[in-house]
């Protein structure tokens, strides 16, 4: 009997993430239901003191919130996307790096999104307020994904059929775009996700992909979404056209070369006109200019 499979196989690492955010999410039910039973409207404990409150890490140095804000969520549907999210995307991940290197990256993409959400808003002198989530985390999943797999579509808006790639870049300009928008909607972190995006990228960048086994997948990463290296393609291939071309002139000058002396041998010398004599006199200095210094033409991408 063949059984059909819904979404990628559920890899270790994703597990114990998923069983931890699922296990933290019960305490704060379990504290908001103690609270409502008391008749408080408030934050738990619980959440005042792992959340990512920027005035908290400021005035009481409550330095471990940038870590432990990412396993705290707001309500079930919430917790829902974030954990569908980092199944459906991060168990191809984890299969092609292996669970440490995974968790690691997941991890760095979170601390890296609290960073974002403690020190922008004090730079742009925007209100600060408590975030709790991990979505930033998710958002480095997603780039990540869409590096090593960028032509896999996924259903935006759960309608539309789109490739990652541009899924990606799509939410991240709508991050960047409402991270400095001051009348963007506050229980929303958007700066967070632009945080997860950027954290992730730089990790990726420092080497972490061409590291794991993938070589094909850290390749692609390389040439597509490193604007270094695409820089240094952009000249490269500029070059080599400007070679190219220099090399098309050369051989139609030649060509008229071989005409005109073709001529001079039938008729003489007289026989030309002065743009001729013209033409033959810079063609004599740039074919001698072009014999001092020997030229290459090799094809743009490939190595010298």
């Amino acid at each position: 009997m063949v059984q059909a499979q819904f979404g990628p196989r559920i890899t270790r690492g994703v597990k114990v993430l998923l069983l931890i955010n699922l296990g933290i999410f019960f305490i704060q039910l379990v504290s908001n239901f103690a609270l409502n039973q008391a008749g408080i409207r408030q934050y738990s404990q619980f959440v005042q003191f792992f959340a990512l409150w920027p005035d908290l890490i400021v005035e009481r140095f409550w330095a471990w919130q940038l870590f432990t804000y990412m396993f705290l969520h707001g309500d079930f549907f919430h917790i829902l996307f974030n954990m569908l999210a980092l199944w459906m995307f991060g168990s191809d991940l984890e299969s092609e790096w292996g669970m440490k290197r995974f968790v690691q990256y997941y991890l760095l993409c979170g601390f890296g999104a609290g960073l974002f959400i403690f020190l922008i808003p004090i730079l742009l002198n925007q209100a600060t307020a408590p975030t709790l989530g991990a979505s930033g985390a998710i958002f480095g999943i997603l780039l990540a994904y869409a590096i090593y797999w960028p032509d896999r579509k996924l259903l935006f808006m759960f309608i539309f059929p789109i490739k990652v790639k541009y899924f990606v870049l799509i939410i991240g300009f709508i991050s960047l775009y409402l991270t400095f928008d001051q009348g963007a909607a506050a229980e929303i972190s958007h700066v967070g996700h632009l945080g997860g995006l950027i954290t992730g990228y730089l990790v990726l960048i420092s080497g972490f992909a061409r590291s794991s086994a993938n070589v094909t997948a850290a390749r692609t990463f390389k040439s597509t979404w490193n604007p270094v290296h695409r820089f240094k393609m952009y000249r490269q291939r500029k070059r080599w056209l400007k070679q190219q071309k220099e090399q098309f002139e050369m051989l139609h000058m030649e060509e008229k070369v071989d005409s005109l002396l073709d001529k001079i041998s039938r008729e003489g010398m007289r026989s030309l006109s002065a743009s001729e004599r013209k033409f033959l006199k810079l063609a004599s200095e740039k074919m001698g200019d072009n014999k001092k210094g020997s030229s290459h033409f090799n094809k743009p991408g490939m190595p010298h």
